[in-house]
């Protein structure tokens, strides 16, 4: 289970990769986020086929920083500058075993054990990234403060970025929450069969969740 969720994601390919924060543009996901300031008071409009496309071989999420540099061997290993992060595979729980280190200071931080845990990013400001979830949809995502260690938000979704200072997800629709739908196309998913997923906002100051009204055509799984 944890080796399908890993190669699912992207992770652990048999190389070590060391970017340069002047090779940034040929590396990956842009830059960091806002997430100590005002986000734009207009939400971002999420374009599934273009922003989800993923932007790095190493199992991050678009949006989040490019570290400096990225190391494969027997895990993860993220250095991005004033924080480093290490994710290990822990076989046992079908997880990995997530710890952070501020430069400034000589003593790892390990995150409490939980199942089907991965590390997916960190948004350059306050918060590390956390994926919990055995399926490809209807998963968690978790924020930790850095400087707390504790975990801040936990929400469900079944895709996720951030952009524009902001943390979008995208989460099945329920019963009735929508009343203007989309026309979707059944021929572009498997077996014609297609839902409907709600955009929703966070808050990276807050954590409040916000609906944008944008809706989304999404495989139904």
């Amino acid at each position: 289970m944890l080796l399908y969720r890993i190669a699912r994601l992207g992770f652990f390919k048999p190389i070590i990769l060391f970017c340069t924060l002047l090779a940034a543009a040929a590396c990956g996901n842009g830059g960091p986020s806002d997430a100590d300031e005002e986000p734009p008071a207009e939400f971002a409009v999420i374009d599934k086929n273009q922003d989800l496309l993923p932007e790095t071989e190493y199992g991050t999420f678009n949006g989040t920083q490019l570290p400096v540099a990225v190391s494969f061997q027997g895990g993860r290993y993220f250095d991005y500058g004033e924080i480093e992060v290490q994710a290990f595979p822990d076989e046992a729980m079908y997880r990995e075993q997530i710890s952070y280190r501020l430069k400034k200071s000589k003593e790892w931080r390990i995150l409490p054990a939980e199942e089907f845990t991965f590390f997916v990013g960190y948004d350059g400001k306050r918060h590390l990234l956390v994926d919990q979830g055995s399926n490809a949809d209807n998963r968690t995502l978790q924020l930790w403060d850095i400087q707390s260690g504790r975990k801040v938000y936990s929400g469900t979704y079944n895709h996720a970025l951030l952009k524009q200072g902001r943390l979008y997800l995208m989460r099945y629709a329920g019963q009735n929450e929508v009343s203007n739908p989309p026309t979707c196309d059944p021929s572009q998913f498997p077996g014609g069969e297609y839902a409907f997923e709600l955009v929703i906002a966070v808050n990276l100051r807050d954590y409040q969740e916000q609906k944008t009204g944008q809706v989304i055509c999404a495989y139904a799984q």
